[in-house]
């Protein structure tokens, strides 16, 4: 008898809804079970979403299989796989190893793997920008990204003594520039 009721409500037999209004209502319900459905059955229903090996883990596989897949789709992936490990920034794209630094065994890999007119480079070979090669644009993102002793992605917040100092600094040269106003005028 219920399942009538909820058939009847979303038909609008017993709510007064149009025929249109429900049938919206009803495709709506089902578009959202669908995709339900489909990020159930990529994530496999275990592990987080950047896993795309099915490893349970985000790392250095899961972003090769995004090769050439393009520079959004590398950098949606380096801030979720980030999230996903505990880190609050996210990866930096040119990090060909995901180890928190863009260093010399970047450039290295970048370096070892050059070739403008190749395909299917991968991430961990240094194809930074996602486009399927490792050229020019590639070692710009590396060198834009440059961190040999990591990168945490939080500003430092500065200790009150440089604060303080800083401070000072000011008001001894705003002072400075008052009495040098005052005694040439």
């Amino acid at each position: 008898m219920q399942v009538h009721f909820f058939v009847d409500t979303f038909q609008g037999r017993q709510s007064g809804m149009t025929k249109q209004s429900a049938s919206l209502k009803m495709t709506l319900v089902w578009v959202v079970v669908a995709l339900f459905l489909v990020n159930f059955t990529i994530a496999g229903g275990k592990g987080p979403a950047c896993d795309l090996t099915g490893d349970s883990s985000c790392d250095i596989a899961d972003l090769d299989t995004l090769a050439g897949g393009g520079a959004t789709a590398i950098n949606d992936w380096l801030a979720s796989a980030a999230t996903e490990n505990g880190y609050g920034s996210p990866y930096l794209g040119g990090d060909s190893d995901l180890d928190r630094d863009v260093d010399l065994s970047d450039y290295n890999a970048l370096a070892g793997n050059f070739n403008p007119a190749g395909s299917g480079a991968l991430p961990s070979q240094g194809d930074g920008d996602g486009d399927g090669d490792v050229d020019l644009s590639d070692y710009n993102t590396l060198a834009g990204n440059f961190a040999a002793a990591g990168y945490a992605g939080a500003a430092g917040v500065p200790e009150p003594s440089s604060m303080v100092l800083c401070m000072l600094g000011l008001v001894f040269g705003s002072g400075i520039a008052f009495c040098r106003k005052r005694l040439w005028s």
